[in-house]
């Protein structure tokens, strides 16, 4: 469908559309339909409608009432006469295809497949109609938004059409835009396709944030019979490609696009560049940043119906090559229009034709390696069920402008900044020991797979902060003198905001025994039982976290009948606690084994006293002592003799 800011595109003369004939009873609006002068068509036809009793002119004045009001991005009033066409027994099957597409327009998504529906049964297969029909479905599946962040600029948006916003080069404090506002002392023309105001560029400068100066004329002529709009400035801000759409006596004589180059800081005047014959649109031109390709809209010949983007070299004699075809994977039998060109070379524009949300939607183009293009939806709110088009953004920035009719009833069009905020992950935390107590310059590594390597010490209170990269995962490792490392993971993937990781590192003294009583061996047993498969996993999890630390592992053995039996017992469980440990990851040399027998008695420690009371601390559980207990006592003490003991070597 086409769109009253789209006049920059339509004014290239007379249209020639099915059904579409001067004279007769409807000549005066049919003339002006096929001149393009949707807005005077549109009071014709309704006069036309309400004086004419022949039910099938009626249907006639109702269907090109419709189209107007549909090319002037009325929805509503579009549906509304092309229903009583169809009701009124107009014949010409693509009323259905443009009574779908205005419904689509109001979100009734339900009407407007059934009429999409009924066009197909007359043009089996038609891409628009289909399309039609997927966008529907699609914007009836409430779509998740995307991160952008859309807000109406209301400090440069006037009660007329404002869009196509464009920067002048890398200055992005001031903004050039095409308005059809009517203001200044001069009296304004009318556009006779909108009814608004004519089509001129103006330029406003930023004064803060979210206030702008009053807009200034910055191209174009309200004394003329010409328009101008879609301006598109090269990377260093000294070229500026627009669109002037010129009214002769007899009706538009075309679009086409002119240029205009800055010398000593001074705009010069504007030339045509000459492109083709005038009876073909040229226009919504976009120069890449460094100036060597132009994008373009045009009706030429060898395109895939409607308007299509195209694209010309510069060549090295100063003069444009061949245009090129974008290609199906870009433009359809729909229209796409208002390129723009980022200087990362992804094209963005915008297209009816393509599956959507609405009338025209923004869409990117990313260039594949085989010269081709992986085009997506820019998705809500960048798009919505209205037409959204003529993006710019802040270079590499994922913020920018672009301009709507959202929330208009009328299709007036106004301009929107859009920004999609960065995701900030931060690590925070503490460093403290076992007891709470902050640790101060503890080294905390950072290690992500996306090639992070960072070192930083807490702070005062043990406090430390560090901002990380999305998409990634991290190991983070806290050290400091006199204690064991501590290692913690970190992922940032699938973030769809900023968030703080909070990690509080709890080190554990060095100089501690690590002891465990569970690690425990029935008399004459030798391998890992489950049980103490836990405890071990910690003291490899110490072991491959603190590598320069070694341990001594002191296996007792008791029970047996000679001290040489028991050393045999006591080796053979200290190769197997060394077999496990080194399948974890520990280095060999971080384990010093010592196997001890019955002559290498233990002595009672405070928890062993408190657990069996008939010992006291300081009780050594030689042989004559265990000879002296009870059989019951002896053999539960027994279980107790039988292990393993941890601790650090100095």
């Amino acid at each position: 469908m086409i769109k009253n800011s789209i006049v920059l595109l339509l004014l290239a003369g007379a249209f020639s559309l099915s059904g579409c004939a001067s004279g007769g009873k409807l000549g005066a609006g049919e003339k002006l339909y096929q001149l393009g002068e949707y807005d005077k068509a549109a009071s014709s036809f309704k006069k036309a409608y309400s004086r004419e009793k022949n039910r099938f002119y009626k249907a006639r004045a109702s269907y090109f009432l419709g189209r107007s009001y549909l090319n002037l991005n009325q929805g509503r009033r579009a549906a509304t006469a092309l229903d009583r066409a169809v009701r009124n027994g107009y014949s010409e099957p693509d009323v259905y295809l443009h009574l779908g597409q205005a419904l689509r327009l109001v979100q009734e998504y339900e009407e407007a497949i059934a009429a999409y529906e009924k066009y197909l049964e007359y043009d089996v297969g038609n891409v628009v109609a289909n399309n039609g029909i997927a966008s529907c479905r699609l914007a009836m599946g409430e779509p998740r938004p995307t991160r952008y962040r859309v807000e109406e600029v209301k400090g440069l948006n006037s009660r007329y059409s404002d869009f196509s916003p464009a920067f002048e080069g890398s200055d992005f404090s001031t903004l050039y835009f095409s308005s059809m506002r009517k203001a200044g002392k001069k009296k304004k023309n009318t556009s006779r396709i909108t009814g608004q105001g004519s089509s001129m560029v103006y330029f406003s400068r930023q004064k803060g944030e979210g206030t702008w100066d009053d807009p200034q004329p910055f191209t174009g002529d309200v004394s003329v019979n010409e328009e101008d709009g879609t301006p598109s400035f090269s990377g260093d801000g000294k070229e500026l490609y627009f669109t002037r759409c010129a009214y002769l006596e007899e009706g538009p004589s075309g679009a086409a696009i002119w240029t205009m180059k800055k010398m000593g800081g001074r705009w010069g005047n504007p030339e045509k560049l000459e492109m083709g014959p005038d009876s073909l649109i040229f226009a919504h031109p976009a120069i890449s940043p460094d100036g060597k390709a132009l994008f373009f809209v045009s009706d030429m010949p060898g395109g895939y119906g409607g308007t299509d983007i195209w694209k010309v070299n510069y060549k090295a004699g100063g003069s444009w090559g061949v245009p090129v075809n974008l290609g199906p994977l870009v433009n359809t039998p729909g229209d796409e229009m208002f390129p723009y060109v980022r200087s990362n070379g992804r094209l963005h524009f915008s297209s009816n034709g393509l599956v959507g949300y609405g009338g025209l939607d923004i869409f990117e183009a990313v260039p594949t390696d085989d010269d081709g293009w992986a085009v997506r939806n820019m998705g809500v709110p960048v798009n919505s069920s209205s037409d959204d088009f003529g993006i710019v953004f802040m270079d590499e920035r994922e913020a920018g402008y672009f301009s709507s009719s959202r929330n208009s009833s009328n299709g007036i069009d106004n301009l929107f900044a859009f920004e999609r905020p960065l995701i900030i992950p931060t690590l925070s935390g503490k460093v403290q020991d076992t007891d709470g107590e902050p640790i101060q310059g503890a080294t905390l590594r950072i290690v992500g797979n996306n090639g992070t390597n960072a070192r930083i010490s807490s702070q005062a209170q043990g406090i430390f902060q560090l901002t990380l990269q999305p998409d990634a995962d991290y190991v983070i490792m806290a050290s400091a003198p006199g204690f064991l490392n501590k290692k913690e993971q970190v992922s940032t993937r699938n973030m769809i905001e900023s968030k703080t990781f909070e990690r509080n590192l709890v080190l554990e003294s060095a100089r501690s025994a690590v002891l465990f009583y569970d690690i425990r061996f029935n008399p004459g047993e030798t391998g890992v039982h489950p049980q103490a498969r836990e405890n071990l996993d910690r003291v490899a999890r110490i072991l491959t976290a603190n590598p320069d630390y070694r341990i001594n592992i002191e296996v007792h053995a008791f029970g047996g009948n000679s001290e040489n039996d028991d050393l045999v017992t006591a080796q053979k469980r200290a190769e197997s606690v060394e077999a496990f440990l080194l399948e974890k990851g520990v280095s060999e040399n971080q384990l010093l084994l010592h196997a001890v027998g019955r002559s290498h008695a233990l002595r009672a420690d405070e928890a062993l006293a408190t657990k069996f009371d008939f010992l006291t601390v300081g009780q050594s559980l030689n042989s004559e002592f265990l000879a002296s207990l009870s059989a019951v006592r002896r053999r539960s003490l027994l279980g107790e003799i039988n292990r393993i003991h941890f601790s650090l070597a100095d």
